[in-house]
């Protein structure tokens, strides 16, 4: 249930926040592994051919994360947990995992990182509300920045009691939504900034 004075809710940011890396390019490997070994060729050329296009700079970053996203959502979903599973065993900043595990209130992810696969995580983290890139139809809404706040606030977050970022420009849209804001550092440190 929405709680719009935010006193209880907590937000958290996900890649270099709750885990210590970028999962995009993970999920990249992990989703082209999974097209090989399902035979299902076209499916992994075309992957294939907009991450060479993306190298060489003839397609952006928004068309790749499109195409992984439309893909990502035909991975059988326990598949997608495993490897969530072992990225978050690999990865994870004990600091703020336990933040998240012990917060008494509503939490939310709240990421720019696809969500046909941050849903794994969240679930993973006992986290019921995931925000994050989706694709509809051929279009991305990609969730970072002002994103973010047009789809908490939409979810009638219209405060946050706490807020987790690693980046404090890239979300200073979010944070100015928060009444303390904790950033987590290289390693992992966390430590309150506002």
């Amino acid at each position: 249930m929405p709680e719009g004075d935010g006193s209880r809710i907590l937000a958290s940011d996900f890649d270099g926040t709750v885990v210590g890396t970028n999962t995009f390019p993970h999920f990249v490997r992990f989703l082209a592994r999974q097209l090989w070994s399902s035979r299902r060729l076209p499916a992994l050329l075309g992957l294939l051919a907009v991450v060479a296009l993306r190298k060489v700079r003839l397609a952006g970053h928004h068309h790749l994360k499109a195409v992984v996203c439309r893909l990502g959502a035909t991975v059988a979903d326990h598949e997608v947990a495993e490897w969530a599973r072992s990225v978050l065993d690999r990865h994870s900043h004990p600091e703020v995992v336990e933040m998240i595990d012990r917060w008494p209130g509503r939490t939310i992810l709240t990421t720019a990182a696809p969500e046909v696969y941050a849903v794994h995580f969240a679930r993973l983290l006992g986290i019921p509300e995931v925000h994050g890139s989706v694709v509809q139809g051929w279009r991305l809404t990609n969730n970072e920045s002002e994103a973010k706040v047009v789809r908490l606030r939409a979810a009638g977050a219209d405060r946050l009691a706490v807020f987790i970022t690693d980046d404090l420009v890239v979300d200073a849209p979010v944070a100015a939504l928060a009444a303390r804001v904790h950033e987590v550092r290289a390693g992992g440190s966390v430590r309150e900034v506002a």
